[in-house]
């Protein structure tokens, strides 16, 4: 991550990283970067500069309420069909002919002008059944922030976590908590903070960029 004034690029690892900005506008333009891809600021994988949005899953405020379904459902299809069998994906292949093949005499044996696509998509099936991600009753920011490691973890979710005022809602014991089960979970979560000082967080995995976008570690 990095804009044209600084010097240094922002390097995340796995784990929780903290960006605290004195800046206001820096810290808008980096959300929106993230949120909407906005080219504010520059995203590199492998050295190679790509789009914001595929390398980050921007989760925003705890406090303001995580829909994690939206925001996961992509991967956890794609999750579900790769534990397919082969045998279990003719089968399911087989029940996708038998309903398009109900569809066709429904439409035939009413006379309708209507033309049916026999595509097979293994996800058009699963939206049938609505599968969501089982969250336990949050009541506090933390607790929806241990739900939303808990299930990227078990989706082994690749792309950087983007959380916006954690350490504005969790103690030090908690942050630390959430350290522990991130590394745990191989997660990479970046945590975007209002501040006009730097937050006390492990070296090399704190940025702060005062009012004149100068980087201090």
């Amino acid at each position: 991550m990095a804009t044209p004034m600084m010097e240094h690029p922002i390097e995340p690892q796995l784990g929780i990283n903290v960006i605290a900005m004195e800046n206001t506008s820096a810290y808008f333009d980096l959300v929106q970067s993230i949120s909407s891809s906005e080219e504010k600021w520059l995203f590199f994988s492998d050295k190679k500069r790509v789009i914001a949005s595929k390398v980050c899953i921007f989760l925003g405020d705890p406090a303001s309420g995580i829909d994690v379904n939206s925001l996961f459902k992509k991967v956890m299809f794609s999750q579900l069909i790769s534990f397919l069998q082969d045998e279990q994906y003719q089968e399911l292949h087989e029940i996708t002919e038998q309903l398009y093949q109900f569809m066709v005499n429904l439409v035939m044996s009413n006379e309708m002008d209507i033309e049916l696509d026999n595509e097979f998509d293994p996800k058009l099936l699963l939206e049938l059944f609505h599968p969501r991600l089982a969250e336990s009753d949050a009541n506090s920011a933390f607790e929806v922030l241990q739900d939303i490691i808990k299930i990227a973890g078990a989706l082994q979710v690749e792309q950087t976590l983007v959380l916006l005022h954690v350490f504005d809602y969790c103690t030090n014991e908690q942050i630390e908590y959430l350290q522990r089960e991130t590394l745990r979970q191989e997660l990479q979560v970046l945590c975007l903070e209002r501040s006009n000082q730097p937050l006390e967080f492990e070296k090399g995995r704190n940025w702060y960029l005062d009012a004149d976008w100068t980087e201090l570690y």
